[in-house]
């Protein structure tokens, strides 16, 4: 039976978590509110991009940047809660990786993907490099469980998933946007620049703050 537990939490969790396991029954946790960052990561250009690709050469293809995508928010122990088409959402300090240092590691695991991003591009052919657009923000989530009886599927509802994706939106080509919640826990270490203009307002998201992060700071070392 454990080893089934850990067959499933697989589909969640980062291989490090799962084999550090025991126990863990994931069709009964139970729901909770809680602060979490999360990071959604987008493909820009995907859509005229695969207009002129045959179907399996698409997926091939997409499926690369979705690794990649994966890859780097595993590497920090994220989760990720799902892939929308091109796009890829992490959570971190769910109940299933709680962690005190979960914007950081967002902001990391973000980063990374611009530098696997551009490492893979050094061996694509030029008309297949695709650049992600990345938000990340630190706010309440409603935690769990969410689906029918035939498929169910772990999530984040509320501000957190929300906000991070209106950032994603503001996010140019190998750029990464987070939030001024965000920026308050992670800005001794890393440097970033506050976006006072070009930024594309939302009904519901005015007062969002926005910020680029442009690097690591000096001095400072990852987690």
């Amino acid at each position: 039976e454990s080893e089934y537990r850990r067959t499933e939490a697989r589909r969640y969790l980062p291989e490090a978590l799962v084999r550090n396991m025991s126990t863990l029954d994931l069709t009964t946790i139970q729901s909770e509110e809680r602060e979490i960052t999360a990071m959604f990561a987008d493909v820009r250009g995907f859509t005229s991009f695969s207009e002129n690709l045959e179907p399996e050469e698409l997926m091939r293809v997409i499926n690369k940047y979705l690794t990649i995508a994966s890859d780097s928010v595993g590497l920090f122990e994220g989760i990720v809660d799902k892939f929308m088409g091109d796009a890829v959402t992490g959570l971190f300090n769910t109940q299933l990786n709680p962690q005190m240092d979960h914007a950081n590691r967002a902001v990391q695991a973000a980063m990374q993907l611009v530098l696997d991003l551009h490492a893979m591009h050094e061996v694509l052919p030029e008309d297949e490099r695709l650049f992600y657009g990345i938000g990340v923000h630190t706010g309440e989530a409603v935690m769990g469980n969410v689906g029918g009886m035939g498929r169910k599927e772990f999530s984040a509802l509320g501000d957190a998933p929300d906000v991070c994706k209106f950032l994603q939106e503001q996010a140019g080509p190998g750029e990464v946007i987070i939030s001024q919640a965000t920026f308050d826990m992670v800005c001794n270490g890393w440097e970033c620049e506050k976006l006072d203009e070009h930024v594309r307002v939302k009904a519901g998201y005015e007062d969002v703050v926005c910020y680029r992060v442009v690097s690591r700071k000096k001095g400072t070392v990852t987690s």
